[in-house]
């Protein structure tokens, strides 16, 4: 017999060894047993995952302006009877401060409010109702007021009430006065005892018999300006003048006005005046006061 060639012998010590190895458990690595091998000295990177989408931002809310009605409502009061109101328009940005108007003896809130309407580009009318005219007929319909603590009780109801109905669009603060006749009559005592900080005031047929205490404590709470109008045949013009005179000399300005052809009452056409006397309440405080 011919020995075995070189190559059988190295043939089945290769086998051999192969199983040895299988003999000392040595399993085969998944993916067919190859290791991870270093190509080039550097071991390949496992592939990234994507990054998570970025979250969308949200547009900022809308600024959705509030609904207020039109024309004189109605404001139901618990303790009193219902006062009026006229929400503002064209007032600019809210919140908006309140133009309280009251009105004469044997009167009614909705006429005053009517005549002041171009006040509602300032802020909020506000009428407080008062209490019935003794000794006249209900069918008249004739209001009246029970002196200046019982006007402002019901004026702060009033407001307590149009401030929970319209939330965050009420303010205290820069309220104008208006008072005919017995309103302004009532005026400065109503500005003392009141909450709301007024800045400005408006006596028609009346108010011209205010002190000169009232008037030095209204100016410390910011009163700045103070407007009178009167009649042309009424008799307030004289007592309104020495009025405005009292109220210079403690340093807040003021002015009169004379409405042509009437006597204790409006003239008819009385929107432009309004208009006016409104325009120089607004109008910004001049640096050398009025003689």
């Amino acid at each position: 017999m011919r020995p075995p060639s070189s190559h059988l012998c190295c043939g089945l010590i290769s086998g051999f060894l192969t199983l040895a190895g299988c003999a000392k458990g040595e399993a085969p690595r998944p993916g067919g047993g190859d290791s991870p091998r270093k190509v080039d000295g550097a071991i390949p990177r496992r592939r990234a995952l994507p990054s998570p989408p970025r979250p969308r931002r949200r547009p900022p809310p809308r600024v959705v302006a509030p609904v207020l009605p039109r024309g004189l409502v109605n404001l139901k009061l618990a303790k009193y009877r219902p006062a009026v109101f006229v929400a503002p328009q064209g007032a600019g940005r809210s919140p908006w401060p309140v133009v309280v108007i009251l009105h004469g003896n044997f009167d009614r809130p909705e006429w005053e409010c009517e005549w002041w309407l171009p006040a509602r580009r300032l802020g909020w009318l506000l009428c407080p109702r008062g209490r019935r005219r003794p000794g006249v007929d209900r069918r008249l319909d004739r209001w009246t007021y029970a002196g200046s603590t019982f006007v402002t009780r019901e004026l702060h109801a009033a407001l307590d009430v149009l401030k929970r109905r319209f939330v965050s669009l009420v303010r205290e603060q820069d309220a104008l006065l208006i008072g005919f006749s017995l309103g302004g009559i009532l005026g400065p005592r109503v500005m003392l005892g009141s909450r709301l900080r007024f800045t400005r005031a408006i006596f028609v047929e009346g108010g011209a018999g205010v002190s000169p205490g009232q008037i030095r404590t209204l100016k410390k709470r910011g009163l700045k300006r103070v407007a009178y109008l009167c009649g042309q045949y009424s008799g307030c013009g004289s007592k309104a003048r020495r009025a405005v005179r009292l109220w210079r000399r403690r340093g807040v300005e003021a002015r009169l006005w004379i409405m042509p052809g009437v006597g204790h009452n409006y003239n008819e056409d009385f929107a432009p005046l309004a208009e006016r006397v409104l325009a120089w309440l607004q109008r910004p405080a001049s640096d050398k006061p009025e003689k």
